[in-house]
């Protein structure tokens, strides 16, 4: 099991059981040749260098302390095919050579020492992280994270193929297709069989718990508006009753302080301000300063003060872990607080230091124990059983933030695409490549983050063309699947949305019980 104390916490002194693990949810939908910047694969080489890399980083300074299983990482299935695709680990290297030398070009025009100095400073860090990408890492950071799942020092959680929305899905098959695929997936990359799922969005429907019992997963991730009435504390996991699935949330009053948009700690004044971008570059060399402060007030960032304030802000919040598990009511407290990993290095530049500050500081002031949820469960079976309803972390707890007014035809058209691909499948032949690339579209189409930002903006119109791209290209491999000519559609289908090449699409095929 991986529950773990290391040497230096003090938990065990005192007798107290409280357990502690932070989950970071990484997920980037596909975007192959499907646009650059402002929107599209420069998305995916931001997270690379402002997220993955780093963590990894964070996990070997980690492992070298010896911490282990204070980290659950879900990787989306649709993300790990990225990461492991040639064209897009290629076009990285391209991104961080184009990075240094923009940054380089700073350090020389910049007006003013301080600004310069960033610059440099900004260069420098951007040249040791090209080293450690294909010296240390070998341009796989898949493989990389896979040491520290089978050495037991992370849990990973699986996902949906591509985040879909699964309440929503039309059909049982379809929704099989989506967790079988992404199971597969996970378990190819990482080789063990997950038992711990992050539902795309938090997104739960009572039609879910069949297959996922019947795929071996023991538990998954709910919003805590869902959980509350149960009366349950969030420090303690529940089961659906009759199920061996059980599910955790988050303890609200422990992630405002993080999460709050105008108190927690990323507002702090001496954080990298992310929304003031040099105008050649792109580089942030200015800090918040002020939570009125215009644009054009902002203060030069001071790395260092940044630094103490994160180091500050984990000590504080360490010392919140303690609090709050020890005056749970719960025998066995258990603080499992989920995030978007992107939130860390990317939206919050800071975060990654706070968050491996904090994980000394709960070891070392004994705050609580670093236990993995499936370690969790075996020492601590939930013994309260709490019917979930229909629920997510959206607006509202349920479906609006997919389904409105503006993003209601794309339900109707994806509705209509299940029913048409599932009688493709009863006359085609299941395992041919072009009903294989029919099922491919079907999936991309289904991801949730083209009705997110239909719904929430500030993407333009780019979530609208993605739909309407995959579902093109759906129908021109269903054509084909039908023994129609191979059409141009088809071919970019193959060469742009290249995911899931094992691909197994016979759930599709599959009488419905």
């Amino acid at each position: 099991m991986r529950c773990t104390r290391d040497r230096y916490a003090r938990t065990h002194l005192s007798g107290a059981r409280r357990y502690f693990n932070v989950v970071l949810h990484a997920h980037m939908p596909w975007v192959k040749r499907a646009g650059e910047w402002p929107f599209g694969e420069e998305w995916f080489y931001q997270a690379m260098g402002d997220v993955y890399l780093p963590l990894l980083d964070a996990l070997a300074r980690l492992r070298a302390e010896g911490i282990r299983g204070a980290l659950t990482v879900g990787v989306t299935p649709v993300l790990l095919e990225m990461l492991r695709d040639p064209y897009l680990t290629a076009k990285f290297d391209e991104y961080l050579a184009a990075r240094a030398a923009l940054l380089e070009a700073d350090a020389v025009r910049s007006s003013g020492p301080r600004q310069r100095e960033l610059a440099r400073d900004s260069r420098d860090s951007v040249l040791a992280q090209r080293d450690r990408w294909i010296h240390i890492y070998e341009r796989d950071l898949v493989g990389a994270l896979r040491e520290y799942v089978r050495a037991g020092d992370v849990e990973i959680l699986t996902g949906a193929a591509t985040h879909a929305y699964l309440p929503l899905l039309f059909d049982d098959r379809s929704i099989a297709l989506q967790l079988r695929t992404g199971i597969e997936t996970t378990r190819g990359a990482f080789g063990v069989d997950p038992t711990g799922i992050w539902l795309p969005e938090c997104g739960y429907h009572p039609r879910l718990q069949a297959q996922l019992e019947a795929l071996g997963i023991r538990y998954f991730y709910a919003d805590a508006r869902a959980a509350a009435p149960s009366g349950a504390s969030p420090l303690v996991p529940l089961r659906l009753p009759a199920s061996p699935l059980a599910y955790f949330a988050s303890d609200p009053g422990a992630l405002r302080f993080v999460m709050d948009a105008e108190d927690g700690y990323p507002a702090d004044p001496a954080y990298r301000e992310f929304h003031k971008r040099h105008e050649r570059s792109g580089a942030r060399y200015w800090r918040i300063t002020g939570r009125d402060a215009e644009l054009s007030e902002k203060d030069l960032y001071d790395p260092q003060r940044a630094r103490e304030r994160a180091a500050d802000h984990a000590a504080a919040f360490a010392a919140i872990v303690l609090e709050r598990t020890s005056a749970a009511s719960a025998g066995a407290p258990y603080m499992s607080l989920a995030f978007d990993a992107e939130f860390f290095g990317h939206w919050w530049s800071e975060g990654l230091l706070w968050l491996e500050a904090l994980l000394y500081a709960v070891r070392d002031g004994g705050a609580a124990t670093f236990c993995s949820p499936s370690a969790y469960l075996e020492r601590h079976p939930p013994t309260k059983e709490y019917a979930l309803a229909a629920s997510s972390w959206g607006e509202g707890g349920d479906d609006r933030t997919w389904r409105n007014d503006a993003t209601a035809w794309m339900w109707e058209e994806l509705h209509q695409m299940e029913i048409r691909s599932i009688e493709v499948a009863r006359r085609a032949n299941s395992s041919g490549p072009e009903f294989e690339q029919a099922a491919r579209e079907l999936m991309l189409a289904q991801s949730s983050d083209w009705t997110y930002y239909a719904t929430k903006g500030g993407a333009g119109t780019y979530p609208q063309a993605r739909f309407a791209r995959h579902r093109d290209r759906w129908a021109a491999a269903c054509a084909a699947a039908g023994g129609r000519p191979a059409s141009k559609a088809l071919a970019d289908a193959y060469r742009d949305d290249s995911c899931f090449q094992r691909l197994d699409a016979s759930p599709l095929c599959r009488v419905p019980a």
